[in-house]
């Protein structure tokens, strides 16, 4: 597969990066459901990482990869305003201004593509990262925006929590005239007010649900603050996160299947007529071809709104490689 660059449109190997054997293994075709091998494009799909969200600018400014100077002045009084990682402010946030001029460039790149498909995260930042993305695409009319909640990031931090319950989300954007969102997989959850809670392994949903009963639908996000805070407090790196890197692989695995069952027979729709908008961390899981002890993604940093193709017959099966540390 290649990565796609997209300050200068030059696609660039990755198995030119010195990366070794880590992208060499590859499953067989018809485990994942692609019978139709032999035509271009038809299993391969663009995939592209949210824009610069608020959350990661209030990282980099925190780490000093960012200067006062880089941020607006609203910007920089949310940055001093955050009182640490877990601050209620950093839920689900929207696009920086960085993010926002990301979009903006790979605007011209983006309406060269032939998409039919937009798949799209229930997040703020990857809804607002599709909507400027084909903001002037020529085919914006004929392009279906679909909310697939099995494509959200990992959830570790509070930029992972959904902001919104389903109502406020329908709300906020299948009423859009320009590019109205469909809803249709977050409407079939069997909660589908917390339509999230289906991603996840059973223990931590448990955990979750019994915390949102305790508290109520309407303050999950608080909810999940405090899971998060515990985590961080009690257990080593690798078992901070909600959720497991095992638990987001089997979501990677399962989003390719539904893929192949979706889209790939129907012989009009081809791979690279779909789009997806996710997650670094969730991205890098589904292109990784290896592990590390505690099952994180060996793979390149994922940038910002940089659309890349990827052949989903490479997807590791869930359990061809489970780490043998487990959580």
């Amino acid at each position: 597969f290649f990565f796609f660059q997209a300050e200068d449109g030059i696609r660039d190997s990755v198995a030119s990066r010195g990366l070794g054997d880590v992208y060499k293994r590859q499953i067989n075709a018809e485990y994942m459901g692609f019978n139709r091998m032999d035509k271009k494009g038809e299993n391969r799909i663009w995939l592209v990482r949210h824009a610069h969200s608020l959350f990661n600018m209030w990282d980099d400014w925190y780490e000093d990869r960012l200067k006062d100077s880089d941020l607006t002045e609203e910007e920089l009084k949310f940055a001093q305003s955050i009182v640490d990682k877990f601050d209620s402010k950093l839920v689900d946030p929207i696009l920086s201004t960085i993010g926002v001029k990301q979009c903006l460039l790979a605007q011209p790149t983006i309406n060269k593509l032939s998409i039919r498909y937009v798949l799209v995260s229930p997040i703020q930042r990857t809804l607002e990262t599709a909507r400027l993305l084909f903001d002037t695409h020529p085919q914006k009319a004929n392009i279906k925006f679909v909310v697939l909640p099995i494509i959200r990031e990992i959830m570790a931090n509070p930029d992972d929590i959904p902001l919104f319950t389903l109502k406020k989300f329908k709300d906020k954007y299948s009423k859009l005239e320009d590019m109205p969102f469909s809803f249709d997989e977050v409407e079939s959850a069997r909660n589908p007010v917390l339509y999230f809670l289906e991603t996840f392994d059973e223990e931590t949903r448990d955990l979750i649900t019994a915390g949102v009963g305790k508290d109520g639908e309407d303050n999950y996000p608080e909810t999940m603050l405090t899971i998060m805070r515990e985590k961080w407090s009690k257990f080593p790196i690798h078992r901070k996160k909600i959720e497991s890197f095992e638990n987001g692989r089997k979501r990677c695995h399962e989003f390719a299947q539904w893929v192949a069952n979706t889209f790939m027979k129907e012989k009009e729709v081809t791979g690279e007529q779909i789009m997806v908008v996710s997650h670094s961390v969730y991205l890098s899981h589904l292109i990784a071809q290896e592990f590390n002890d505690y099952g994180k993604a060996v793979c390149p940093r994922i940038k910002n709104a940089a659309p890349f193709l990827f052949d989903l017959n490479t997807v590791v099966p869930f359990k061809a490689q489970l780490p043998s540390l487990l959580y």
